[in-house]
């Protein structure tokens, strides 16, 4: 009795988390597109990001290894490109001055490629394009929730890949920006702090790394592949009682 009440108990809640990740999935990203500033931007699109990973504690809850994983796969990767995107943002306005509009970033590969490629490695991971930590991070958490079988996972993980492809648009556009428009702002005498401009390389290679290789714990395990039994050979003896 006390198992089936507390089953009971947990449904609300469950519930309340599924409408919870649906609603900052969508919301977030929603937001985000509307943003002229990049500041904004990233933090509208870190609500997106808190519902992604939602979905996976949503998963988790049901016993899904992968799906327990992947959240904290995911928390790791989204540290490193979210940090890296802010360190490029803090390094473009080490002179006094801020550039925070989007539009600001224009033609930014031809004056600083060094800080223009590693955003654009922020930008791409956040987007889930591989073979980034995003791409996989994403990947791992609605294969979590579509492994548990239950339909609203299946249907929270979907709409996730939805509102994912909203995000691909404006994390994409910073990219088409930085290489292939002209910009009128000049970056051509900024000089980075050490710290600033390590922290963002770092970020990167980070962001990278766990995309291309295998972490420990950090790295969900792929479904092990089950043992076909194989058929007992003639003459084998059977077990004696």
């Amino acid at each position: 009795m006390l198992i089936t009440n507390t089953a009971v108990a947990a449904a609300p809640y469950e519930e309340i988390l599924w409408v919870l990740a649906a609603l900052t999935m969508v919301v977030g990203n929603v937001l985000a597109v509307r943003q002229t500033n990049i500041k904004r931007m990233l933090a509208y699109s870190s609500i997106a990001h808190a519902g992604y990973i939602l979905v996976g504690i949503l998963a988790s809850s049901t016993g899904n290894e992968l799906a327990r994983s992947a959240v904290l796969y995911y928390l790791l990767a989204y540290s490193f490109m979210n940090l890296g995107a802010f360190a490029v943002v803090i390094w473009l306005g080490r002179n006094g001055q801020e550039y925070l509009e989007i539009k600001d970033y224009t033609g930014l590969a031809r004056q600083q490629p060094l800080a223009a490629a590693l955003m654009a490695i922020f930008m791409l991971s956040l987007a889930g394009i591989p073979p980034t930590a995003g791409f996989f991070g994403k990947l791992y958490l609605f294969l979590g929730a579509v492994g548990t079988g239950r339909q609203s996972l299946v249907i929270l993980a979907c709409l996730g890949l939805l509102a994912s492809v909203i995000g691909v648009f404006y994390y994409l556009r910073i990219i088409v920006q930085m290489y292939f428009e002209e910009g009128e702002q000049s970056f051509a005498g900024i000089s980075p702090g050490t710290l600033v401009k390590t922290t963002a390389i770092i970020a990167a290679i980070a962001t990278v790394a766990l995309g291309l290789t295998r972490i420990g714990a950090f790295t969900p395990a792929a479904p092990e592949t089950v043992a076909t039994p194989q058929p007992r050979s003639e003459g084998t003896p059977v077990s004696q009682r």
